[in-house]
């Protein structure tokens, strides 16, 4: 398993140190979770954005879909 070094100052250290405890987890695991989720967050952003420039603004309604997949104007819940 790899090790990685951050500098960072006291105050900071003692910052995310108290943020570790409130969520009850170490600090290496709060800043490799952290650091995983902005990493996700980034990626879906970006996949998002891509999607929206082939948008081509075609839009349906509920009542289209229904016709064009043959459903019923009604769903029955059981």
């Amino acid at each position: 398993m790899a090790v990685i070094s951050v500098r960072m100052t006291d105050d900071e250290q003692a910052a995310l140190k108290t943020f570790a405890d409130f969520h009850g987890v170490p600090l290496s695991t709060f800043l490799k979770e952290t650091l995983i989720e902005r990493m996700e967050d980034e990626y879906d952003i970006k996949l998002a954005e891509d999607a929206l420039a082939e948008d081509d603004g075609t839009r349906y309604t509920l009542a289209d879909m229904r016709e064009r997949y043959g459903l019923k104007d009604k769903v029955s819940v059981a």
